[in-house]
């Protein structure tokens, strides 16, 4: 018998961000559960699972952004990732050999 928590593991798998409201609703019948607050737990508790597919797409969506040095945000960004990677050597310049040092 082909179960909804299947269908949650497939979705996981697949990269989904969300878990399908059929999967969930299937589920809390087959497993009778009719509470609508531990339906919310149970809910929130799946969705966490698929918060590493929510991160993992960002920096997927982030990466396929080209730099652009016109853009001052582009540059803003750049500036602060030197910040928190190496927060106690002020960097040099915006073009310095010390980008090398983060690779």
């Amino acid at each position: 018998i082909y179960s909804r928590r299947q269908g949650i593991a497939n979705s996981l798998r697949n990269g989904d961000t969300n878990p399908k409201d059929e999967d969930l609703a299937d589920l809390f019948r087959v497993k009778n559960i009719i509470s609508s607050r531990k339906q919310a737990e149970i809910e929130a508790g799946i969705k966490t699972l698929f918060l590493p597919n929510v991160v993992r797409n960002t920096i997927l969506t982030i990466q396929k952004q080209p730099y652009d040095k016109t853009k001052p945000e582009n540059e803003e960004m750049l500036l602060n990732l030197w910040s928190e990677l190496i927060p106690d050597k002020p960097l040099q310049s915006r073009i310095s050999p010390q980008w090398q040092e983060i690779g």
